[in-house]
Formats: C-alpha cells, sequence, structure tokens
C-alpha cells in the first residue's frame, strides 16, 4: 500500500513498452495522450502476484485529482522487464481522472534479443463525451553493447515518430541518441534531435 504522490494504476500498466520514456518521443505526447498521470493524495494497492498475474487499485481524493475523486484499477501478467517471462501484458481502467475515462490494454512480447509492444486506449472527455482512439507501437533490437529502438504513435489525426540508439557502458551508464518528430492536428509540428549520457544512481 502506498499513499502520497504516485503513478496511477493505468501509468504503470504501460510497463517498459514506452521506449522514449521522459524524453521527447514520451508516450504523453504533447500532452494529447491522456493517462499518464502521477496524482498527489492518493492511495494505491498492489497485489501479490498468483499465477503470473498481479492486480492494482489507485484512489485520488478530490484535493488531489482536478474535480471529482478518481480511481484506476488494473490487471498485470508478467515482469514489465521481461526477466522472468516473455510476455508482458494489461488491462487498465481510469474513471474520471484528470476529466477523463480512459480504458487501456497493453502487451509487449520478448523473441531472443528483439522487443515488440503495442498500446491501445480510448479516452473520452467527463465534461463533453467527446471520445478518442489511438495506439501506440514500439519495437528494440540489442546487439552487443548497442539497443536500436524505434516507436510510433497516433491518437485522433496526432503522430509521433522516434528513432535512436542506446549504447550500454556500464550496468549504470549509457550514451544515448534520438531523433522524435510530432505531427500536430491543431497545434505546431516540432522535431528534436539530441545526444546524451545516462548514469542512474
Amino acid at each position: 500500500v502506498l499513499i502520497g504522490r504516485y503513478d496511477t494504476a493505468l501509468k504503470l500498466a504501460q510497463g517498459k513498452i514506452d521506449l522514449f520514456n521522459h524524453q521527447e518521443g514520451d508516450i504523453k505526447f504533447a500532452g494529447v495522450w491522456k493517462g499518464e498521470n502521477r496524482m498527489s493524495d492518493s492511495l494505491t494497492y498492489k497485489s501479490q502476484t498468483f499465477y503470473n498475474i498481479r492486480m492494482g487499485f489507485t484512489y485520488i481524493s478530490e484535493e488531489g485529482g482536478s474535480g471529482d475523486a478518481g480511481t484506476s484499477v488494473a490487471l498485470y501478467y508478467g515482469d514489465k522487464k521481461l526477466k522472468k517471462n516473455n510476455v508482458y501484458a494489461s488491462i487498465a481502467f481510469d474513471a474520471d481522472i484528470k476529466g477523463y475515462d480512459t480504458p487501456r490494454a497493453a502487451i509487449q512480447v520478448k523473441f531472443n534479443k528483439l522487443k515488440l509492444g503495442l498500446i491501445v486506449q480510448q479516452q473520452k472527455s467527463v465534461e463533453t463525451n467527446i471520445q478518442d482512439s489511438g495506439m501506440m507501437a514500439s519495437v528494440a533490437y540489442t546487439v552487443n553493447k548497442i539497443t536500436f529502438k524505434g516507436q510510433y504513435q497516433d491518437i485522433e489525426s496526432n503522430d509521433s515518430a522516434s528513432i535512436g540508439l542506446d549504447y550500454k557502458l556500464s550496468a549504470k551508464t549509457k550514451l544515448f541518441a534520438f531523433y522524435t518528430e510530432h505531427n500536430m492536428n491543431n497545434a505546431t509540428d516540432n522535431d528534436w534531435l539530441s545526444v546524451g549520457i545516462q548514469h542512474k544512481f
């Protein structure tokens, strides 16, 4: 049980499918992709694992959300790092979190050095009842110390595409490079080219 500011059960359902997390290619995608919420004043419960299945539940108080109290529930299969199983899958649902109801399904499969991931979701505004559907697909292939990555995401005429690579220097340090472009329906298109180094303490 976790109390305070924490990722919702639905956000956790993405596992490691988002290969450009916390970068411009992040699944949040210019704010048009809903459900990536880290909420204050929340209560989260994670069950133990039974036959590779685990349950998650998040309750957000009215003070922690943007209106009424909200809930997020999810079922997870396998482990998100794909170390114990070659398949990770999840289904999740947000009810009135930041003004949206959001069902999501995700799956990632490992074939030796190749990883394929897919997320599909719908998001409906509680206030306007406007509903959008979207998908995100990712692929990663590792050769020795280099991992080549690609990702594509689309929702209602907005799309994001990213390619990149990581070079592993040690267990905690890597060099990385990526290119990302956003093609927006009602906003300015953008693209980024980045190189850097990441170290985890």
